[in-house]
């Protein structure tokens, strides 16, 4: 598989090898599969679209099964010698817990901030004490720690370091008294500042996502808001204009709906490429959870991922399909400096735990999985400082 074009999404931990011939050892930390094989196979052939193709495709030939069935096995599955040079022959792996007392800490977000190398998560459960909504992963030392903000934030999920000024922009979900709001958070003073929470005097709907970027010297926000009243209850309250992608003007103080719910059914999580021009956005279709295995039997509401092009306005224009989610939820986005990201399609879950984002740190791929994180070091640098319109 080709990635240096990708911004997909992935929401799963990974896998990977070195070629067809040692898929039979399943000891290998990696192993690279045929690229041709995602798009022609002998017949028969067949597979489920509620689960990966590595676990579910039988073909009419034994070796391709047997390839497939070991590389589902393996810590990371690669389809091009540019993925394989990425991850490096023996990736090393690392876990950190979450804190005591702060189960299922590291789920949303995924903020790398290079001065400190530390990984922000935000939490999973909308019942946390104020004190528990971020938690700081030390890539340093391996230790985890609560953020305490001032004031406390109150159900923050996505979040991104701009490094132009040195901010962490989150996202606050909205409650029955008190409306969603895009805020920044200073890592050095850990001071909070609400930048914006209604258009026009309507309340935002739910936020879950954002970005910033700069376009012809302007800087920009750009943040999704997507109901998931019927999934999460009444204390969420359903808002006007509550599914659609948003533009908040920085310099001219203006916030516009740059893209409705027509074209995105619900816009979940947000990236911009390296350069600034193209936008990316996870369309997390379907709301309803027992809902989410069946999800690509409709392509016209399915998860999937959407590009845009960004004109000199800043502005998203040129909307098309990017890819079809297999199976469970678009969410996450990061993308690294070479414009790459990592494809859920291929990752293997390490005990099959719930993954909702992760982050990007330098040579450090690190995985949210819920109660604790996963810290891949590969042989080369996804992301450095100074470019980090790809956090």
């Amino acid at each position: 598989m080709r990635i240096s074009q990708a911004a997909v999404l992935a929401v799963a931990s990974l896998v990977y090898a070195q070629n067809a011939t040692q898929a039979s050892n399943a000891s290998h930390a990696v192993v690279q599969l045929p690229s041709e094989w995602l798009y022609l196979l002998p017949q028969p052939f067949n597979s489920s679209i509620r689960y990966s193709w590595l676990n579910s495709t039988t073909t009419g030939n034994d070796t391709i099964n047997r390839a497939l069935e070991e590389a589902n096995q393996s810590r990371f599955v690669s389809y091009s010698d540019e993925f394989t040079q990425l991850v490096g022959p023996n990736p090393n792996v690392s876990t950190i817990q979450c804190p005591q007392g702060a189960p299922e800490c590291a789920f949303e977000a995924g903020v790398w901030l290079p001065d400190t190398d530390e990984v922000w998560f935000t939490y999973l459960d909308f019942d946390y004490p104020y004190n528990q909504s971020i938690t700081s992963f030390s890539l340093r030392n391996g230790s985890a720690q609560q953020v305490v903000t001032d004031p406390p934030i109150r159900y923050p999920l996505g979040g991104y370091y701009f490094s132009y000024d040195g901010l962490v922009y989150f996202t606050e979900y909205n409650a029955a008294t008190s409306p969603a709001t895009i805020i920044t958070v200073d890592p050095k003073t850990l001071h909070v500042t609400p930048i914006l929470n209604s258009y026009q005097g309507i309340p935002l709907a739910p936020c879950d996502d954002v970005v910033v970027t700069r376009v012809n010297n302007k800087d920009y926000i750009f943040l999704t808001t997507f109901s998931l009243r019927d999934v999460l209850g009444s204390k969420f309250p359903r808002q006007r204009y509550d599914t659609a992608v948003w533009r908040f003007d920085l310099h001219e103080k203006v916030l516009q709906p740059v893209i409705s719910a027509n074209e995105i059914v619900a816009p979940n999580g947000i990236r911009v490429s390296p350069n600034g021009r193209t936008l990316y956005v996870t369309n997390t279709a379907i709301t309803d959870q027992s809902k989410l295995e069946d999800q690509a039997s409709n392509i016209t509401k399915s998860n999937s991922i959407y590009e845009y092009d960004l004109n000199d306005q800043g502005k998203p224009v040129n909307g098309r399909l990017f890819g079809l989610v297999r199976s469970g939820i678009a969410n996450g986005l990061h993308i690294d400096n070479a414009g790459r990201s990592f494809n859920y399609i291929p990752f293997h879950p390490i005990d099959q735990p719930r993954i909702g984002n992760f982050a990007l740190a330098g040579n450090k791929l690190v995985i949210g999985a819920d109660t604790f994180v996963v810290v891949y070091e590969l042989a080369e640098k996804l992301v450095t400082p100074g470019n980090l319109l790809t956090n």
